[in-house]
């Protein structure tokens, strides 16, 4: 039976994805990558079966990007989307002024990539996709696993809560978070060329890794914020001197703290800061300063920059300015007050939760960043099991800090395999 669609229906973009088409230019825009490693080798025709199912139950994904007098906004599309084989380097920038999806389904061997333009969700929405078209895929292979055990099934119907902007559903007026712009210290290198992006995978035991960050007072995410921190202080002392501070931003889910299901998206952040006064400090000393500037995240804190991002969109001089002016500011903005405001960030997806019988199918997931406007490299960090997969992604062809990094994991016992598609 022929599945018919349509493309009459047009979405909003939600208050956090408003920035991402706006900055975006002929050579980079914002995409990021999630991707888990199967045990098996892909079968694309079912896979093409499975992607053709799961896009009807996500609709704000279902859509290409048109451009509004004022604003840009989604439209649904008539067309199904397309697998590909992974032929090039990940995240590549993405096309957005045509009748296209704003997402990619790759495959290469036993992998499997879903890879989105950050307008439409956050790495949560991604992940939640990814593994509803993983589970109709086994299904599809005869595996019957329970896709009743996913938070969002592929079998049901969407919901208005899951394609609702958050932002704007949780915002109350009730005070804002006021943003100190910082110049930040920013990692110079060699650039690659065409666009490559360069990929390093650090794969070791999440169960170890929890062990030493327990010793040393710390979670997970505040531990590597420290060693991270630590290995770029130490090449910043290689370089020329400056004293703008290494800045780490860390993405913070939003939809644990206000009960959200929305797929699109819904995150915070917080910037830890590490002064030119701390360039003599160890990894404790480190720890210490990450769990202390981590400290202020709590629903409160969140709560205030949610009402700060939606005060901004209604600001009344934003609304009424046309969108060749206003992607000129938001381009500006994003630059030097976005990413010139960090050196780098570092997001942490979690503990992946599938339903069981995934364990006996998936090997392992990745989570990739795409190279930034300035900053030269970043993180993405997962788990599933007790495979811990840190991803570092960037456009330069110096690998100093990741290879401290790597060195000082090592120095604490840990087993690292490496990937890389550096040659």
């Amino acid at each position: 039976m022929m599945i018919e669609k349509n493309e009459d229906n047009w979405l909003k973009i939600d208050n956090a994805g408003l920035i991402y088409p706006s900055a975006s230019s002929e050579k980079w825009n914002n995409v990021f990558r999630v991707c888990a490693y199967l045990k098996d080798d892909v079968n694309p025709d079912l896979l093409q079966q499975a992607l053709n199912i799961v896009i009807l139950r996500f609709p704000n994904f279902d859509v290409s990007i048109r451009r509004g007098v004022f604003w840009y906004y989604f439209q649904s599309l008539k067309d199904f989307p397309i697998i590909e084989e992974e032929k090039t380097y990940p995240c590549r920038r993405m096309e957005i002024n045509a009748k296209k999806h704003l997402f990619r389904v790759l495959y290469y061997k036993n992998k499997v990539s879903f890879e989105t333009f950050h307008a439409i969700t956050d790495g949560g929405g991604a992940l939640q996709f990814l593994n509803s078209l993983l589970c109709c895929y086994f299904n599809l292979l005869g595996k019957n696993i329970n896709e009743k055990e996913l938070e969002y099934s592929y079998k049901d119907k969407p919901s208005i809560e899951e394609v609702e902007d958050s932002f704007k559903r949780f915002a109350d007026g009730s005070g804002t978070t006021k943003r100190l712009f910082r110049h930040a210290y920013q990692v110079h290198g060699t650039p690659e060329q065409n666009g490559k992006l360069d990929v390093i995978t650090a794969v070791l035991s999440t169960e170890k890794l929890h062990k030493i960050a327990k010793e040393h007072n710390a979670t997970i995410t505040q531990f590597l914020v420290a060693v991270y921190a630590l290995s770029i202080i130490n090449y910043k002392k290689l370089t020329i001197q400056k004293k703008r501070p290494v800045v780490i931003s860390v993405p913070i889910s939003l939809r644990k703290y206000f009960g959200s299901k929305t797929l699109r998206n819904f995150s915070s952040w917080v910037d830890i800061v590490f002064d030119d006064k701390n360039k003599n400090a160890n990894l404790d000393d480190l720890i210490d300063i990450a769990k202390e500037q981590m400290s202020v995240i709590n629903k409160d804190y969140l709560q205030k920059n949610i009402n700060m991002n939606i005060k901004t969109e209604k600001n009344f001089f934003v609304r009424i300015m046309p969108l060749f002016i206003k992607k000129i500011a938001l381009q500006l903005s994003y630059k030097f007050f976005g990413e010139g405001s960090y050196t780098t960030v570092l997001t942490n997806l979690g503990k992946v939760s599938v339903p069981s019988g995934f364990e006996n199918l998936v090997d392992r997931y990745d989570c990739l960043l795409c190279k930034s406007i300035i900053n030269a490299i970043n993180i993405g960090v997962i788990s599933f099991n007790d495979k811990f997969s840190i991803t570092f992604t960037g456009a330069i062809r110096e690998h100093n800090i990741e290879k401290e990094f790597c060195r000082m994991l090592k120095n604490f016992g840990l087993d690292l395999v490496i990937y890389t598609n550096i040659k």
